[in-house]
């Protein structure tokens, strides 16, 4: 589509995803600023919905496809090492997900932990210190049950992103106002946030879907609850206590056809004593990967139309 030609217009306010033949592979990138200091985390996945089931679910494999790459290097050092290895685990799996695009359970938990009994006897095997023992201790407590699993991926920033319950009916003015949560503490359960959730009513020049996200946070916990990473209101009981502040903005690139996720940009901060703010960029490698915002570098919130970018 040419830039001088007018924009097709979005017919359908009722966003609905499609099962599609063929698998997506993505580049992820997150970056984690806590007090200044940011450290960041890039990976490829694949990423195959497979099945539309009749009570109108469907089955995503999640497979990730390179190493985990930290501040763009490979883990060099014997922790990182071994956090990767037991993340390992994870590098198979398989999502039944609700037609609005949420997590609902993990279906092949058997051979998760199946690899995860295989993979602990060798690293008792290999090595016998207290960090080993913490490592394998907090990983048995994620892969005790399925509840515990899903607990754990509703921390993972490339899941709360992709699965983010996107697929919704807006109203005439294309637009809705919904409850979105964002794991960007990480030793609390994840922040709930007030989302107004845009649907563009023009195709991109590129012929994509774009949703515009932006929001607050809306969670029952205070300011000093998030401080002390609390997964329930404890300070916040007392009304005088002031609220956390802070912002979620994202930026959806859809396919106009099965409105797979082409581009996903998720910025979320929150203002506490030490300020915390999790990017989160994944780019389909059909498209020009995308390099995480800096201080030089505009963030896709700021570029006009981030589908045209490179080509």
């Amino acid at each position: 589509m040419r830039n001088s030609e007018p924009k097709q217009k979005v017919l359908d306010r009722k966003l609905a995803f499609r099962v599609t033949d063929e698998p997506i592979c993505y580049h992820v990138a997150c970056a984690m600023e806590n007090n200044g200091r940011t450290n960041t985390t890039k990976y490829g996945v694949h990423v195959h919905c497979s099945q539309l089931l009749a009570d109108n679910t469907f089955y995503f494999r999640i497979d990730k496809t390179s190493k985990t790459f930290i501040n763009d290097m490979a883990p060099t050092n014997l922790a990182d090492e071994l956090a990767t290895q037991v993340g390992s685990v994870l590098d198979r799996i398989v999502l039944k997900v609700t037609r609005t695009g949420e997590i609902l359970s993990i279906e092949n938990f058997n051979a998760i932990a199946g690899r995860w009994s295989d993979l602990r006897k060798k690293i008792r095997e290999q090595y016998a210190s207290d960090y080993v023992a913490r490592l394998i201790q907090l990983a048995d407590r994620s892969l005790a049950s399925k509840e515990t699993l899903l607990l754990r991926l509703s921390k993972n920033w490339f899941m709360s992103v992709y699965f983010n319950a996107l697929y919704q009916n807006h109203n005439q003015s294309f637009m809705l106002i919904r409850p979105v949560s964002f794991p960007i503490l990480s030793r609390a359960s994840p922040v709930y946030f007030e989302v107004k959730q845009t649907l563009e009513e023009h195709y991109t020049e590129n012929n994509a879907i774009r949703l515009i996200l932006k929001g607050q946070p809306k969670d029952a916990r205070s300011k000093a609850d998030l401080e002390n990473d609390l997964n329930e209101p404890y300070y916040g009981l007392d009304e005088a206590l002031p609220p956390a502040e802070g912002s979620y903005r994202g930026l959806y690139a859809l396919d106009p056809v099965h409105h797979g996720i082409h581009l996903a940009y998720v910025e979320c901060a929150l203002d506490l004593s030490r300020k915390r703010k999790v990017t989160v960029m994944v780019t389909s490698q059909n498209e020009t990967p995308y390099e995480l915002p800096t201080r030089k570098r505009k963030s896709p919130m700021e570029i006009e139309d981030i589908t045209s970018k490179g080509r």
